[in-house]
């Protein structure tokens, strides 16, 4: 069963950002010593989940017929899958590291649910994302320092930042980005000019990333603007 939903999400990555996956991922999965802890890694090609029984791969499935209990569990599987892309096919670093590592595979995890689980469920969980910042005060991404993306930057705002920019540009325009992003020279160094330059390089205007970049980055209402665009 999970070799299926492996299998379609990797179909689905492949169709999208037209770059074929490599080899096949394995899964891992162990119980930790401590009671409080949970991870779930990917050290490709394998994709590691330690956890207590709440959380560790066999909880998944019905014991009998193996079916998924819930379906919306393999956003997990597509984030992890996700960072064969965003990981291995180009490694982020500098200021904007954790964006384009972690904030740009959770945007592919959403995809994946709108596409694989429907409407409804990719609207669940735009819908947590918003929760999750309810209270958060993004710092600018113009400005942003590695450390100062942290694990709500990293995994709700900044998949809303780019489903903002979504709303903005068309969709089609923003995989066009991404597979501009994952074409880059292995050495470059993501922080906020490649940022800016991957997306004139994917065929975005100057015009349109300006009005973009001013609405939803260097707006003191930029949060406010990312929410309203989204809902």
């Amino acid at each position: 069963v999970l070799g299926n939903w492996t299998d379609e999400i990797v179909s689905f990555y492949e169709s999208k950002l037209r770059i074929p996956y490599g080899n096949a991922v394995s899964y891992l999965y162990t119980t930790p010593v401590s009671k409080k802890n949970a991870w779930m890694f990917v050290t490709y090609p394998t994709i590691a989940i330690i956890g207590q029984e709440k959380y560790n791969v066999k909880s998944y499935f019905e014991p009998n017929t193996n079916v998924l209990k819930d379906k919306s569990n393999i956003e997990y599987f597509a984030h992890e899958l996700g960072h064969y892309y965003f990981g291995t096919v180009i490694a982020p670093n500098s200021e904007l590291r954790w964006f384009f590592l972690e904030g740009l595979t959770e945007y592919l995890a959403l995809q994946t649910v709108k596409e694989v689980l429907g409407e409804e469920n990719y609207h669940k969980k735009t819908a947590k994302y918003l929760k999750d910042i309810k209270g958060y005060s993004p710092r600018p991404l113009s400005v942003i320092k590695n450390d100062e993306i942290d694990y709500t930057y990293r995994y709700s705002y900044a998949p809303l930042l780019i489903t903002a920019l979504e709303k903005e540009i068309g969709k089609k325009k923003v995989w066009s980005w991404l597979r501009t992003v994952l074409n880059s020279e292995k050495s470059v160094k993501t922080d906020y000019a490649f940022f800016k330059s991957s997306l004139l390089e994917s065929g975005i205007k100057e015009n349109e990333f300006r009005g973009f970049e001013e609405k939803y980055i260097q707006s003191e209402n930029a949060k406010q603007n990312v929410i309203k665009t989204v809902q």
